[in-house]
């Protein structure tokens, strides 16, 4: 009789562990928590904790009792933006509650996907391709994001490194591409103690192939001027300041073609053009003075020649080479 409870005893032991390992663990045995509980090894267990669900299901996150984010298991999306059969194994999602798994897909577009809260406006497709896959999507306020590696098809190695946004299709205005830098806020209109903060860069999509880029804060131009000053107007606009260029191209010498430089101006008409009462006429080929006066004068130089004028403290020149 006692050799049978001590086999009952043994048994029962037996079937503890084996409960151990097909069961979740945690510390109780219940969830009623208590002071000092918590899921996983104590301080002395030399060994690696794995948080595992070995079915093929996700496993999601909950605080407060509500769902904040999830990690995908091994699933293949039928469509995302008219492209089928989307590997999605492993991406992981974060966002405030479950109202995104309710759109299309169901699932993190990529590696990490940050999800606005909310039913609607927050699992935006349009702007979304396939190579997006290992980088951090963004969706929220109707748009969509990403950062993160582009892989160039069939090219091992060749990896280009991708900041992507995207618009609803049809928008009168798109979204702009900003480069801001914050610091301190003092309450400030504009500048980096601002809500807004200080913008150095944006790149502006004006149409279907073309992208504007814009160097300066025009946040706060617009708000000196917000008739004239909204976003770039030329394929490069800088706002303020001066462009300096450190070198200029060294090819070699083109016989037939004119360059002129102008000074800190963005112009110079060239022939018949008055600086400080002097006119220049082109005679022969090159640009002489046609009335006399300081300033101006024609030297040789190289090939051609170069004309140079000083007038109210700046130098303008020009030449033919």
């Amino acid at each position: 009789m006692k050799a049978k409870n001590m086999l009952r005893h043994f048994a029962w032991g037996v079937l503890g562990l084996v409960s151990q390992q097909a069961f979740s663990q945690a510390s109780q045995a219940n969830n009623n928590g208590g002071v000092g509980s918590f899921l996983g090894w104590n301080a002395g267990a030399n060994q690696i904790v794995d948080v595992k669900n070995e079915g093929n299901q996700p496993i999601d996150f909950y605080t407060t009792d509500i769902f904040r984010a999830r990690i995908n298991p091994r699933v293949q999306y039928p469509l995302l933006n008219t492209f089928p059969n989307i590997p999605a194994d492993g991406f992981t999602l974060i966002t405030p509650d479950i109202g995104f798994l309710g759109q299309a897909p169901r699932g993190p577009f990529s590696r990490l996907h940050l999800a606005e809260g909310g039913t609607t406006g927050n699992a935006e497709q349009f702007g979304y391709r396939p190579w997006q896959k290992n980088g951090i999507t963004f969706t929220g306020n109707d748009d969509q994001g990403c950062l993160g590696q582009k892989y160039r098809d069939g090219e091992s190695g060749y990896t280009d490194m991708v900041m992507q946004w995207s618009d609803n299709p049809g928008a009168v205005r798109a979204d702009r591409l900003r480069f801001l830098f914050t610091s301190a806020y003092t309450g400030a209109t504009s500048g980096m103690n601002s809500r807004e903060g200080l913008e150095g860069m944006r790149l502006w999509p004006t149409w279907e192939n073309r992208i504007n880029v814009g160097i300066g804060d025009f946040y706060a131009g617009n708000l000196i001027d917000p008739v004239n000053i909204i976003d770039p107007t030329e394929r490069l606009d800088v706002l303020d300041g001066r462009v300096r260029i450190r070198q200029l191209p060294n090819d070699p010498e083109a016989n037939t073609m004119d360059r002129y430089i102008y000074g800190t101006s963005p112009s110079c008409r060239v022939p018949q053009t008055r600086i400080c009462g002097t006119y220049l006429t082109w005679e022969g080929g090159s640009i002489t003075p046609s009335s006399p006066g300081p300033g101006p004068s024609t030297v040789p130089h190289r090939s051609g020649w170069a004309h140079r004028s000083w007038c109210r403290g700046r130098r303008y020149s020009w030449g033919r080479r």
